[in-house]
């Protein structure tokens, strides 16, 4: 040999090692996999639950509106309101 010492490896203990990161990899995979699908599944609950209150808010608005409609006509002002609008 030339003066270069020949290093031992222990390839039971690499494997090991590299069996135990895949593991570790395979693990986290799927810890993250889980967390996303949870994620996920509390998003579209949510989305749901907005698109409920938006409609439930809309539909108030336009009672509101049909509401205050109803008033200015009782009240005589709708024409004026309209006519002051027509004007500008």
């Amino acid at each position: 040999m030339n003066g270069v010492g020949r290093q031992s490896v222990n390839y039971k203990a690499v494997y090991k090692q590299e069996t135990l990161s895949v593991a570790m990899v395979i693990f986290l995979y799927d810890l993250a996999e889980n967390l996303f699908q949870e994620l996920q599944e509390h998003f579209q609950a949510l989305t749901a639950t907005l698109n409920l209150r938006m409609e439930e808010m809309g539909n108030r608005i336009e009672d509101l509106q049909k509401n205050v409609n109803d008033l200015m006509v009782q009240a005589g002002i709708e024409n004026s309101i309209k006519e002051q609008m027509l004007k500008t």
